[in-house]
């Protein structure tokens, strides 16, 4: 730390003791977001993910299941698309299969820049886990022989 920020610090708190557990707290604490099922407030340095929920985090208030969620996703996608394609046509590219590729060779790395950028003024909120539909989770493969019985091709012989 520079000796400047560390001196604004201690001038602002009074004593160097008081500017250590600022300093400290500010490295500990990423991010502090509200609980949506306990309403208390949660830190996400003390998040822990669970194992098989994909994505599921415990609240270390209630105990209870939660998730990130990121607001206007299709807002954000619009918005780097569009810088994306006014990227290319400032750059003069007409071929439309070159057009479509570089829209989307450009659009990854504008979304993150626009994400990184976004998550200061969209924060990230936490909604409450909802586990997968087992439907939803099954692949193609067990959905077609869902009754695990063999498929009859042939009609049986008659003896």
């Amino acid at each position: 730390m520079r000796p400047m920020s560390r001196r604004l610090i201690n001038d602002l708190s009074g004593t160097e003791n008081d500017s250590d557990a600022i300093l400290a707290s500010m490295r500990r604490s990423v991010l502090i977001l509200r609980c949506p099922l306990c309403d208390g407030s949660v830190d996400t340095s003390e998040l822990q993910r669970l194992p098989g929920t994909a994505g599921g985090l415990e609240c270390p208030r209630c105990g209870k299941v939660f998730r990130f969620h990121q607001p206007y996703l299709v807002l954000r996608t619009v918005i780097s698309i569009s810088i994306s394609v006014g990227i290319l046509w400032i750059a003069g590219v007409r071929n439309i299969p070159i057009f479509l590729v570089g829209t989307f060779i450009l659009w990854i790395p504008i979304s993150l820049v626009l994400n990184a950028y976004l998550i200061l003024v969209i924060p990230l909120v936490l909604v409450p886990y909802k586990p997968r539909n087992r439907i939803r989770s099954k692949t193609f493969v067990e959905l077609a022989n869902e009754r695990n019985a063999t498929i009859e091709l042939f009609e049986k012989k008659q003896k």
